[in-house]
Protein backbone atom coordinates (compact mmCIF):
# COMPACT_ATOMS: atom_id res chain seq x y z
CA UNK A 1 0.00 0.00 0.00
CA UNK A 2 1.37 3.27 -0.77
CA UNK A 3 2.64 5.96 1.47
CA UNK A 4 0.83 9.26 1.02
CA UNK A 5 3.30 11.36 1.37
CA UNK A 6 2.82 14.51 3.84
CA UNK A 7 4.86 17.76 3.54
CA UNK A 8 4.27 21.15 5.64
CA UNK A 9 0.62 19.77 6.47
CA UNK A 10 -0.22 19.23 3.16
CA UNK A 11 -1.34 16.02 1.23
CA UNK A 12 -0.45 16.13 -2.33
CA UNK A 13 -2.01 13.63 -4.37
CA UNK A 14 -2.11 13.03 -8.00
CA UNK A 15 -5.19 14.28 -10.35
CA UNK A 16 -6.39 12.73 -13.75
CA UNK A 17 -6.88 14.77 -16.55
CA UNK A 18 -9.05 17.83 -16.64
CA UNK A 19 -12.41 19.10 -17.53
CA UNK A 20 -12.82 20.42 -21.03
CA UNK A 21 -14.31 23.38 -21.60
CA UNK A 22 -16.26 24.91 -24.87
CA UNK A 23 -14.67 27.78 -25.04
CA UNK A 24 -11.13 28.25 -27.39
CA UNK A 25 -7.89 28.10 -24.83
CA UNK A 26 -5.31 30.55 -24.90
CA UNK A 27 -2.28 28.15 -26.05
CA UNK A 28 0.31 30.35 -24.49
CA UNK A 29 -1.75 30.26 -21.57
CA UNK A 30 -1.34 26.71 -21.62
CA UNK A 31 1.97 26.11 -22.52
CA UNK A 32 2.57 27.53 -19.01
CA UNK A 33 5.96 28.99 -18.16
CA UNK A 34 7.93 27.62 -15.68
CA UNK A 35 11.63 28.64 -14.25
CA UNK A 36 12.94 25.33 -13.63
CA UNK A 37 11.77 21.69 -13.18
CA UNK A 38 10.65 22.22 -9.65
CA UNK A 39 8.80 25.22 -9.58
CA UNK A 40 5.50 23.97 -10.64
CA UNK A 41 2.03 26.08 -10.35
CA UNK A 42 -1.38 25.35 -9.12
CA UNK A 43 -2.26 24.79 -12.82
CA UNK A 44 -0.12 21.81 -12.53
CA UNK A 45 -1.78 20.35 -10.42
CA UNK A 46 -3.74 17.72 -12.48
CA UNK A 47 0.38 16.45 -13.51
CA UNK A 48 2.32 13.74 -11.51
CA UNK A 49 3.35 15.17 -8.15
CA UNK A 50 6.47 14.14 -6.39
CA UNK A 51 5.84 11.13 -3.70
CA UNK A 52 8.93 12.32 -1.30
CA UNK A 53 7.97 13.90 1.94
CA UNK A 54 11.20 15.95 2.47
CA UNK A 55 14.73 16.79 1.06
CA UNK A 56 17.74 17.93 2.69
CA UNK A 57 20.84 18.39 0.30
CA UNK A 58 21.28 15.35 -1.82
CA UNK A 59 18.84 13.39 0.19
CA UNK A 60 15.00 12.57 -0.28
CA UNK A 61 12.72 11.28 2.49
CA UNK A 62 10.36 8.97 2.18
CA UNK A 63 7.82 7.82 4.89
CA UNK A 64 6.36 4.30 4.65
CA UNK A 65 2.71 3.39 5.39
CA UNK A 66 1.57 2.09 8.51
CA UNK A 67 0.66 -1.28 8.08
CA UNK A 68 -2.67 -2.72 9.73
CA UNK A 69 -0.92 -5.19 11.65
CA UNK A 70 1.64 -2.69 13.23
CA UNK A 71 -1.81 0.13 14.03
CA UNK A 72 -3.02 -3.13 16.10
CA UNK A 73 0.59 -3.08 18.16
CA UNK A 74 -0.22 0.75 18.33
CA UNK A 75 1.98 1.84 15.66
CA UNK A 76 1.12 5.28 14.46
CA UNK A 77 4.05 6.45 12.04
CA UNK A 78 5.70 4.78 9.24
CA UNK A 79 9.78 4.41 9.13
CA UNK A 80 11.65 6.73 7.40
CA UNK A 81 13.61 5.94 4.10
CA UNK A 82 16.22 8.00 2.77
CA UNK A 83 17.46 7.78 -1.21
CA UNK A 84 20.10 9.77 -3.21
CA UNK A 85 18.87 9.70 -7.30
CA UNK A 86 22.55 9.39 -9.28
CA UNK A 87 20.95 10.23 -12.55
CA UNK A 88 20.14 7.90 -15.99
CA UNK A 89 21.81 6.54 -18.44
CA UNK A 90 21.57 4.52 -21.60
CA UNK A 91 17.89 4.39 -20.09
CA UNK A 92 18.89 3.04 -16.32
CA UNK A 93 18.02 4.71 -13.81
CA UNK A 94 19.99 4.56 -10.59
CA UNK A 95 19.54 5.57 -7.03
CA UNK A 96 21.08 4.89 -3.47
CA UNK A 97 19.29 4.23 -0.46
CA UNK A 98 21.57 5.47 2.23
CA UNK A 99 21.71 5.52 6.08
CA UNK A 100 21.47 8.57 8.32
CA UNK A 101 25.33 8.85 8.21
CA UNK A 102 25.69 8.42 4.50
CA UNK A 103 26.39 4.57 4.39
CA UNK A 104 24.82 3.10 1.36
CA UNK A 105 22.42 0.43 1.84
CA UNK A 106 21.60 -0.71 -1.15
CA UNK A 107 21.90 0.67 -5.23
CA UNK A 108 18.85 0.15 -6.76
CA UNK A 109 18.29 0.12 -10.76
CA UNK A 110 15.83 0.62 -13.48
CA UNK A 111 15.75 0.44 -17.30
CA UNK A 112 13.02 2.84 -18.71
CA UNK A 113 9.70 2.31 -19.09
CA UNK A 114 10.36 0.45 -15.81
CA UNK A 115 9.30 -2.75 -15.26
CA UNK A 116 11.67 -4.45 -13.07
CA UNK A 117 13.84 -2.90 -10.17
CA UNK A 118 17.45 -4.14 -9.96
CA UNK A 119 18.44 -3.83 -6.05
CA UNK A 120 22.25 -4.76 -5.41
CA UNK A 121 22.78 -5.14 -1.52
CA UNK A 122 26.21 -5.59 -0.47
CA UNK A 123 27.14 -7.57 -3.48
CA UNK A 124 24.03 -9.31 -3.76
CA UNK A 125 21.59 -9.00 -6.10
CA UNK A 126 17.68 -9.01 -5.79
CA UNK A 127 15.45 -8.20 -8.39
CA UNK A 128 11.40 -7.47 -7.69
CA UNK A 129 8.70 -5.78 -9.71
CA UNK A 130 8.60 -2.11 -9.91
CA UNK A 131 5.60 -1.09 -7.97
CA UNK A 132 4.90 2.78 -7.36
CA UNK A 133 2.97 2.19 -4.69
CA UNK A 134 6.32 0.48 -2.23
CA UNK A 135 9.06 2.99 -0.79
CA UNK A 136 11.39 2.33 -3.51
CA UNK A 137 9.08 2.19 -6.34
CA UNK A 138 7.67 5.79 -5.16
CA UNK A 139 11.46 6.69 -5.46
CA UNK A 140 12.35 5.56 -8.73
CA UNK A 141 8.92 7.43 -9.86
CA UNK A 142 10.10 10.51 -8.67
CA UNK A 143 13.29 10.06 -10.54
CA UNK A 144 11.84 9.20 -13.35
CA UNK A 145 8.98 11.71 -13.64
CA UNK A 146 12.01 14.11 -13.18
CA UNK A 147 11.47 14.91 -9.24
CA UNK A 148 14.93 14.67 -8.24
CA UNK A 149 17.83 16.47 -8.63
CA UNK A 150 20.80 14.08 -9.16
CA UNK A 151 23.20 14.30 -6.52
CA UNK A 152 26.74 16.39 -6.94
CA UNK A 153 28.99 14.61 -9.29
CA UNK A 154 26.38 11.60 -10.53
CA UNK A 155 26.02 10.94 -14.21
CA UNK A 156 23.68 12.42 -16.91
CA UNK A 157 23.04 15.34 -14.56
CA UNK A 158 20.25 16.70 -17.26
CA UNK A 159 20.53 15.94 -20.81
CA UNK A 160 20.31 19.50 -23.28
CA UNK A 161 19.12 18.73 -26.52
CA UNK A 162 18.30 20.64 -29.84
CA UNK A 163 15.19 19.56 -30.58
CA UNK A 164 12.53 17.05 -28.98
CA UNK A 165 13.12 13.36 -28.72
CA UNK A 166 11.18 11.03 -30.89
CA UNK A 167 8.22 9.73 -28.42
CA UNK A 168 6.88 13.38 -27.98
CA UNK A 169 6.47 13.66 -31.70
CA UNK A 170 2.56 13.24 -32.74
CA UNK A 171 -0.67 14.76 -33.01
CA UNK A 172 -2.21 15.04 -30.08
CA UNK A 173 -5.48 15.86 -28.83
CA UNK A 174 -7.54 16.03 -25.58
CA UNK A 175 -10.00 13.62 -27.14
CA UNK A 176 -9.48 10.74 -28.90
CA UNK A 177 -12.62 10.82 -30.64
CA UNK A 178 -11.72 14.41 -32.02
CA UNK A 179 -8.43 13.50 -33.56
CA UNK A 180 -8.52 14.52 -37.20
CA UNK A 181 -11.76 16.20 -37.20
CA UNK A 182 -11.04 19.76 -36.19
CA UNK A 183 -13.53 19.84 -33.21
CA UNK A 184 -11.64 20.67 -30.54
CA UNK A 185 -9.32 23.31 -29.65
CA UNK A 186 -6.72 21.22 -27.67
CA UNK A 187 -5.50 20.12 -30.81
CA UNK A 188 -1.70 19.65 -30.53
CA UNK A 189 0.87 18.65 -33.65
CA UNK A 190 4.52 18.48 -31.65
CA UNK A 191 7.71 17.95 -34.50
CA UNK A 192 11.09 17.73 -33.73
CA UNK A 193 11.64 21.77 -33.67
CA UNK A 194 8.11 22.85 -33.35
CA UNK A 195 4.95 22.63 -30.99
CA UNK A 196 1.92 23.99 -32.99
CA UNK A 197 -1.13 24.47 -30.55
CA UNK A 198 -4.54 25.76 -31.89
CA UNK A 199 -3.58 29.42 -32.57
CA UNK A 200 -0.02 29.82 -31.76
CA UNK A 201 3.27 28.03 -32.97
CA UNK A 202 5.94 27.62 -30.26
CA UNK A 203 9.71 26.96 -32.70
CA UNK A 204 11.70 25.02 -30.10
CA UNK A 205 14.81 26.57 -29.16
CA UNK A 206 16.33 23.84 -26.67
CA UNK A 207 15.30 21.15 -24.39
CA UNK A 208 16.71 20.48 -21.18
CA UNK A 209 15.59 16.87 -20.40
CA UNK A 210 15.26 14.96 -17.26
CA UNK A 211 13.20 11.83 -16.84
CA UNK A 212 10.08 12.00 -18.67
CA UNK A 213 9.91 15.71 -18.30
CA UNK A 214 11.31 18.32 -20.90
CA UNK A 215 11.64 21.83 -20.34
CA UNK A 216 11.37 23.37 -23.42
CA UNK A 217 12.61 26.87 -24.51
CA UNK A 218 11.01 27.93 -27.62
CA UNK A 219 9.58 31.06 -29.02
CA UNK A 220 5.77 31.58 -29.22
CA UNK A 221 4.17 33.09 -32.03
CA UNK A 222 0.51 33.90 -32.78
CA UNK A 223 -1.59 36.37 -33.91
CA UNK A 224 0.93 38.76 -34.82
CA UNK A 225 2.71 38.70 -31.80
CA UNK A 226 6.29 36.58 -30.49
CA UNK A 227 7.67 35.95 -27.11
CA UNK A 228 10.24 33.63 -25.29
CA UNK A 229 8.60 31.22 -23.38
CA UNK A 230 9.45 27.88 -21.72
CA UNK A 231 6.89 24.78 -21.66
CA UNK A 232 7.32 21.79 -19.64
CA UNK A 233 5.89 18.85 -21.17
CA UNK A 234 5.84 15.75 -19.11
CA UNK A 235 5.38 12.31 -21.16
CA UNK A 236 3.77 9.25 -19.84
CA UNK A 237 5.24 5.93 -19.08
CA UNK A 238 3.71 4.35 -21.85
CA UNK A 239 4.38 7.27 -24.37
CA UNK A 240 0.41 7.58 -25.29
CA UNK A 241 -0.37 10.68 -23.19
CA UNK A 242 1.43 14.46 -23.03
CA UNK A 243 0.79 16.59 -19.84
CA UNK A 244 1.22 20.43 -20.52
CA UNK A 245 0.09 23.07 -17.43
CA UNK A 246 -2.29 20.27 -15.83
CA UNK A 247 -4.02 19.24 -19.71
CA UNK A 248 -2.94 15.92 -20.76
CA UNK A 249 -3.28 15.54 -24.83
CA UNK A 250 -3.56 11.79 -26.21
CA UNK A 251 -1.61 10.58 -28.81
CA UNK A 252 -3.89 10.51 -32.32
CA UNK A 253 -3.41 7.21 -33.83
CA UNK A 254 -0.91 7.68 -37.39
CA UNK A 255 -3.17 8.83 -40.38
Amino acid sequence: MRCHIVLLGLILASASGCDKTETNPDPAAASNTFDSFDNLTEEDSAAPTPNYSEREGDRYFYVSAVSEEDQKKGVAVGSVSQYRYLGSSNGVVELQEVTESGQIISTIECRTPCRVLKITTGGTVARMPYNPQSIAGSAMEDAINGFLTPAKGAKNEKEVLSALPANFVGTWNEELADCGTGNNDTAMVVKPDSIRFYESTATVERVTMQGRAAMVSAILSGEGASEKTTIRMTISADGEGLTIGGLTRLRCPAE
